[in-house]
């Protein structure tokens, strides 16, 4: 019977190999009181540019939900309601109670400035009786 030790596991190669997934790797969420603007940023880091990869965000219905509902969600470089708009999209709810609108995209390599914080987020409170949320996932590069 053979033992692998860390000394014979470390002596043996299996060749190259592909990243699973990329160095430097971030997710940020946030899920807010409800009729509450929903943010994620990725805080600025000198001389970083953060790469987002994935955004995922939700708007849905509460036992309080007055109206139809809207929600525009950016995805800034820079900071919460300061940064330059990348990219909007928008979701939206009847007045039905239990609705939900969500739209998640991955594989994406969206690169912010160089020394910029990345943000995403809900622009405004879509209402009363509504909850939202969002994701960021990404990474970073110098």
């Amino acid at each position: 019977m053979t033992t692998a030790t860390g000394a014979v596991l470390g002596g043996q190669s299996a060749g190259p190999a592909d990243l699973v997934t990329n160095p430097g790797c971030w997710s940020i969420q946030n899920q807010p009181a409800v009729n509450t603007v929903a943010t994620a940023t990725k805080p600025a880091v000198p001389g970083v540019r953060h790469i987002c990869k994935h955004v995922s965000a939700c708007l849905a219905s509460t036992t309080g939900l007055a109206a139809a509902a809207t929600g525009l969600l950016a995805l800034r470089d820079g900071a919460s309601g300061a940064g330059t708009v990348i990219a909007i999209w928008q979701l939206s709810i009847p007045n039905v109670l239990g609705q939900m609108a969500q739209i998640t995209l991955t594989d994406l390599d969206i690169v912010g400035t160089a020394g910029n914080a990345m943000t995403l987020e809900f622009t405004a409170a879509a209402g009363a009786g509504t909850l939202e949320t969002v994701t960021l996932s990404g990474y970073d590069a110098s």
